[in-house]
């Protein structure tokens, strides 16, 4: 009889306990948000040739093949298995150029804004108080290019949009069970499409055009929130 109540009484205990390890087992999927900046390497080259055109820039002053650009970005993204997460990114990217020239007096101003949204399918890599993300998605990009010439004062913007790619690696570091840090490298293409205004005209100079090809190769710094 002792020894069936000896039994009966471990096997309780080893049930509550197993009923409370699971009742306290971090969840098994996670939803996330996370945001930030960044600084990028921009390479436009039919913009940038198109600009030095319009200047008549020499060799030793052209436009060079990289530029910086800034990025502002905000990405939902859900785990729905063990080893891969959905996200769905949006970016957002400044260029822009001030520049004098021999050409004409006055100053001239070039500006391209870039938005970039882009789902994207990680593969997760877990550690202690970590998570490392590879992965790659495909996007519809929107982009504008205003000009303004010479000192004019009239701004003139043109639009065009192209599909895209992008590739990436990100780490997360937990600061607490809900808050990450967030810091990730990527390099993004987006398709040639020339920019064009409402009536169908386009920004040309000596056979050269802006349009919204361009490779990206970005840091980005920012925080992750678990929900």
């Amino acid at each position: 009889m002792r020894a069936r109540r000896s039994v009966l009484i471990l096997g309780l205990l080893t049930l509550g306990a197993s009923a409370g390890a699971a009742q306290s087992a971090p969840p098994d999927r996670f939803i996330a948000v996370s945001a930030g900046m960044g600084i990028s390497a921009h390479s436009a080259t039919s913009t940038a040739d198109y600009i030095s055109a319009v200047l008549q820039l020499g060799e030793a002053d052209r436009i060079g093949e990289f530029t910086s650009a800034i990025e502002f970005f905000a990405t939902p993204e859900f785990q729905f298995s063990d080893d891969w997460s959905l996200a769905l990114e949006y970016s957002y990217l400044i260029k822009s150029h001030r520049l004098s020239s021999t050409a004409a007096p006055g100053t001239s101003e070039f500006s391209t804004s870039l938005h970039m949204p882009t789902l994207v399918l990680h593969y997760l890599v877990p550690g202690q108080g970590y998570w490392l993300k590879l992965g790659g998605g495909v996007g519809y990009y929107v982009g504008s290019f205003s000009q303004m010439l010479f000192g004019s004062g009239e701004t003139t913007t043109f639009h065009a949009s192209a599909p895209g790619v992008k590739i990436e690696a990100v780490g997360n570091t937990m600061f607490d069970e809900s808050f990450y840090g967030y810091i990730g490298i990527d390099a993004r293409w987006g398709f040639d499409e020339a920019f064009t205004a409402s009536d169908g005209t386009a920004p040309s100079y000596q056979g050269t055009s802006p349009s919204l090809g361009f490779f990206n190769f970005g840091l980005k710094l920012g925080v992750t929130v678990i929900l």
